[in-house]
């Protein structure tokens, strides 16, 4: 319960500071209308699951998540390419069970480093379902909804917002801001 409030209120001061100074906060995984070169600082923002930075430059760059996209050029230890992936039979099953079956190093939580050697994330993500942090009395679980909803209806956030830019916005990029606002 206390990781969901404290959000919930980390929210709230964040919309009342950005209030007080002028500006807004964005729930979205990229900055929309700017090239990568003209931002200062890349904000460490957890990245969610799902994909959630279908813009920039102030239209759709052909990615559901950019972010996820410039890994591809990171650090090719970590987040290179995957040759299975170019396999007639190849689907998206097979990539979600690799995902799930790659070993953990190390979960970090409360400022320590968790030892996860030998896990997959299977497991971990076994370990936390929901029904579990609901019968430890967590109340994490409120995150969950987005991601279950997206699961149910195959429907990501960025494809939400690809639907509105293509539809409501015609094709501007703007009512963003305002959408994903704080």
């Amino acid at each position: 319960m206390a990781e969901f409030v404290f959000i919930n209120d980390l929210g709230s001061q964040v919309k009342a500071l950005g209030e007080e100074m002028g500006i807004g906060f964005l729930g979205i995984g990229f900055q929309p209308k700017w090239a990568l070169i003209d931002i200062p600082i890349m904000p460490k923002i957890a990245t969610a699951i799902f994909a959630n930075s279908p813009f920039k430059e102030g239209k759709p760059n052909g990615f559901l998540s950019l972010r996820s996209h410039i890994w591809t050029d990171t650090d090719n230890n970590r987040a290179g390419m995957l040759p299975f992936v170019f396999d007639d039979s190849f689907g998206f099953e097979q990539y979600v069970d690799y995902a799930l079956d790659v070993p953990m190093y190390f979960v970090y939580r409360n400022k320590k480093y968790i030892d996860c050697t030998g896990m997959s994330f299977r497991v971990l993500l076994l370990l936390l379902h929901c029904s579990g942090l609901e019968r430890r009395g967590y109340k994490e679980v409120g995150f969950l909804r987005e991601v279950d909803a997206v699961v149910r209806t195959g429907v990501t956030p960025a494809e939400k917002l690809l639907n509105l830019y293509e539809t409501k916005w015609q094709r501007n990029v703007d009512p963003v801001f305002k959408e994903l606002l704080y």
